[in-house]
């Protein structure tokens, strides 16, 4: 399956060749869809600016924002290898893993201006795109992660960034 978010026009589906299109009527919360990603399992999470839902393949379940997900503001999501889907807002990092939800403050590092991009390594740890510079994960994703800066305070990689993206072949890109 191809994936395509569109501006208004909801969550595209091309498979095999056939196009279907979701829209708030099918069940997406909004049809400004800004961020997508398949789940190991199949699924597919889509931040809109509606929210979060995740789609089954048959049905769409919305997440409401609450203390320990703040929907709002969706930049990026990730579905890690161990099932967690990490939500990265204007106001930090969050994750939903077997139905729980949670928040990572700015005091573990997650919150520095707003998550832009996640990625997640070969070592499992999470890479952080932020307002302040990548940030990596002290610890793999499935322990209670903190974060502190990837480099030294010099690095290019220590000012404002958007996105991020890692490679898993060792061949030429």
């Amino acid at each position: 399956n191809l994936w395509v978010g569109k501006a208004g026009g909801g969550l595209h589906r091309i498979k095999r060749g056939k196009f279907t299109t979701y829209t708030e009527r099918d069940g997406l919360p909004g049809d400004f869809v800004q961020v997508i990603s398949p789940a190991p399992d199949g699924s597919v999470w889509v931040g809109s600016m509606g929210g979060l839902s995740r789609y089954s393949g048959y049905a769409f379940t919305q997440y409401l924002s609450n203390e320990q997900l703040p929907i709002e503001g969706i930049a990026a999501l990730h579905s890690s290898s161990d099932g967690t889907l990490w939500v990265g807002t204007s106001y930090g990092l969050s994750s939903i893993r077997n139905g729980e939800c949670r928040s990572y403050t700015i005091t573990q590092g997650a919150s520095k201006g707003g998550v832009r991009g996640i990625a997640e390594d070969r070592e499992g740890r999470l890479l952080l795109t932020t307002r302040m510079g990548l940030l990596v994960s002290t610890r793999p994703t499935d322990s209670k992660p903190t974060f502190r800066p990837y480099g030294d305070s010099a690095s290019a990689l220590c000012q404002p960034l958007w996105s991020i993206g890692v490679s898993r072949h060792t061949g030429r890109a």
